[in-house]
């Protein structure tokens, strides 16, 4: 007896990446509403520069 060849799982990338946004922004807004603009402006900058870095990185590796 031979048994059925399992399906593939789902692609699931595009819903991981909007609940990612959304997390993120709703935690900028509670970093805004509690610290203000300027604390939630500079961590932007580091989240963006952090990723910037992590793409030169891996772009490198390959």
């Amino acid at each position: 007896m031979t048994r059925p060849r399992p399906q593939p799982a789902p692609d699931y990338t595009n819903a991981f990446l909007a609940m990612c946004y959304l997390i993120l922004v709703m935690g900028l807004m509670v970093i805004w509403g509690v610290w203000g603009y300027v604390v939630a402006l500079v961590l932007c900058v580091a989240l963006r520069q952090g990723i910037v870095w992590l793409d030169r990185r891996l772009e490198r590796a390959e």
